[in-house]
């Protein structure tokens, strides 16, 4: 299932301890209405783990307060997978028949994703050297193709590291084909949710952009393969467009993450890589 089962055990030692189903029950906001993009605190856990994995791996000093300076709670939200902000989006930013371009080979169930609610068409972008992604001049043939069949094309939907093929787009290709998609004025989708699993050369579109995604870049990741967590059903969607936004908080109604695991996962994620290592090594350590 493409998940990272190695880190099971780990993090349900870290789960299993007392004070975190204490944290995830006994503060009353868990058992009231709040904003469907996310609980305040759990949006400002997930604005932290994406500037300090993502934007700034190698900064070990990064500081609470410096990370949501680059990174604003605010355009932060929650939905129930990555395939639910998928389909989300895709009803958001397109209309019923729109196409959306996508790399091939490219993860079967995006179909779905797109096309169940939103009804979008599947554009598969062939290339010539698939492992480093399509070419401005690809990614325009097939566009070119879509439109002399009738369809508008609206969305591009780039997945790194890729699946199924497992390989890292250099960030030359991502930054050329977020300004391609932008001279047509179309929105670029990144599904990133594999980006720590990635044992070294991948560089987050955050950084390649300088967290500069405007109003038509929009970040995907969750928890189900970096955390091996796919049951907990949890995708973060990171967008500075606030018009995008509100249409993802009406959406969530049916399709939010209840708030006792998003105390949850704020614990997860705002716990570093090094002392999960600690854990690791006290429990484990012969």
């Amino acid at each position: 299932m493409s998940e990272n089962k190695l880190i099971i055990e780990l993090v349900g030692l870290r789960l299993m301890q007392i004070e975190t189903a204490s944290r995830a029950f006994s503060d009353s906001t868990v058992y009231c209405y709040n904003n469907t993009l996310g609980l305040p605190g759990t949006r400002e856990a997930v604005a932290y783990f994406l500037a300090k994995h993502m934007m700034f791996p190698e900064r070990t000093d990064l500081s609470f307060n410096d990370a949501l300076h680059f990174v604003r709670p605010e355009h932060v939200a929650f939905g129930a997978g990555a395939a639910s902000l998928l389909s989300h989006l895709a009803f958001s930013l397109a209309e019923e028949g729109d196409a959306v371009l996508i790399p091939a080979p490219y993860y079967a169930a995006f179909d779905a994703d797109v096309k169940i609610l939103a009804g979008l068409i599947t554009v598969p972008v062939h290339s010539s050297n698939p492992s480093i992604g399509p070419t401005p001049d690809e990614l325009e043939k097939a566009a070119t193709e879509a439109e002399a069949n009738g369809l508008r094309v609206r969305l591009l939907l780039i997945t790194n590291p890729n699946n199924p093929l497992g390989t890292i787009y250099p960030p030359e290709m991502v930054k050329s084909a977020i300004h391609w998609a932008r001279s047509r004025k179309m929105h670029t989708i990144l599904d990133e949710v594999y980006a720590l699993s990635a044992h070294d050369g991948f560089e987050s579109a955050l950084r390649t952009l300088n967290n500069d995604l405007g109003q038509d870049v929009h970040h995907v990741w969750a928890l189900s393969k970096d955390f091996g967590a796919s049951g907990f059903r949890i995708g973060t969607l990171y967008s500075q467009n606030n018009r995008l936004l509100s249409s993802i908080a009406n959406l969530n109604i049916f399709s939010g993450v209840s708030h006792p695991m998003q105390m949850i996962v704020s614990e997860i994620l705002m716990v570093s890589y090094s002392s999960f290592i600690l854990l690791f090594r006290r429990y484990f350590t012969v």
